[in-house]
Order: C-alpha cells, then structure tokens, then sequence
C-alpha cells in the first residue's frame, strides 16, 4: 500500500509503516498455515483507501444565514443521507470553482448543513470558506466508500455519479426518480385506484 492511503483523504507520513503490520500478520498465518491446509490465502479488504479520496460530491447553496451574529451558516442541497460518514469524519468542503479563476482572500468559518430539516443534517463544523451566495457549488471531498454505499433515499433521491477521466465525463451512474425510490414496492389490487401511476 502507499502512503498516502494511510487514511481516508491521505496523509503526509513517510517511511514503510505497513512493514511491521504486514510482518505481524503474516507471521501468524505461517504458524498456523496447517490450519489452513499449508497454504493459507490472506485476503486484504482495502476499505476507503482506494476510492475515498477519488470522490467528491458536488452540491448547490440553497440558503444562507448567520447564527447569534458572529457565526455563518450555509444550507446546501446535499444531507447525511448521501454523507452519513459527517457525523463523525471532518469532510473537507471548498467552493468548486471561483469566478473566471480568482483567488479568494476573505476566507471564514461556516457551519454547514443539509437540507433534511433534522437537527442532525451537520454536514461540516467550522469549515474554511470564502463568502458564498444562493446558487453556488460546494466541493465535499473523500466521499467514496461508505458515503456511496450507505447512502439512502431519505426526503430526497440520490444524484447521479459521474466519472471524470481521460474520456471525459461519463455516468456510471444515473440520477434517480421518484419511481426508483418504490421500484420494490408492491401495491394490492385491492387498494390500487385509477389515479394510480405504480
């Protein structure tokens, strides 16, 4: 494993810290590999580490307020129900692109939410940001991995995910409907009037 895959979003650590994990799982395989038939097969599960840092999300300012005067507050249309990771993980969060490229220098902290109306739908605590209107775009980064497969359908559906790479962008994964969230759903006859649509 390289070192950056240290942990979710990468670290600055250097040096072969992985040896001494390696060595003490290895040794005891090679103890017991008769247990194992003399071959043993050790199987890593990468978690977050391949595809955490890769991901971002990408969501709109939808509000904006200050809380006791002296604490800035946006709401965006993005909740836990696609970062339930936010309750314990500090995302980091920027704006996705400036205007025309300028740089911003009157960066401030705001506390950022999501649009659950749940006490909550925290996204980010204290998160370095320059000042943000109604309608621009906010980068949540490290959103792969468990932010993609535990993500649900609560009040909203989920976005599509798109793949930025060499060919472009591409979905790999389409947006959903209304008619996805209840696809497994089924309706008794019984109950089911002509205005029905599923």
């Amino acid at each position: 494993m390289r070192p950056e895959y240290d942990f979710a979003g990468g670290s600055e650590r250097s040096g072969d810290f992985w040896a001494p994990y390696a060595g003490e799982i290895c040794s005891r395989l090679i103890k017991a590999r008769e247990t194992f038939g003399g071959r043993p097969t050790l199987v890593l599960e990468p978690g977050r580490a391949i595809v955490d840092a890769c991901t971002q999300l990408l969501c709109t300012v939808v509000a904006k307020k200050s809380i006791n005067k002296s604490e800035d507050a946006i709401i965006v249309d993005a909740g836990v129900n696609l970062i339930p990771t936010a309750c314990y993980y500090d995302h980091a969060v920027s704006r996705a692109a400036g205007l025309n490229g300028t740089p911003y220098f009157r960066n401030r902290t705001v506390n950022v939410f999501g649009p659950l109306c749940m006490q909550s739908d925290r996204l980010r605590d204290n998160a370095v940001l320059p000042p943000l209107e109604v309608g621009d775009v906010v980068r949540i980064s490290n959103v792969g991995a468990y932010c993609h497969t535990q993500s649900m359908q609560f009040i909203q559906t989920r976005p599509a995910t798109v793949l930025l790479g060499p060919a472009g962008t591409e979905i790999v994964r389409r947006r959903e409907t209304w008619r996805d969230v209840f696809a497994l759903d089924a309706l008794p006859s019984r109950l089911r009037g002509d205005a029905c649509a599923f």
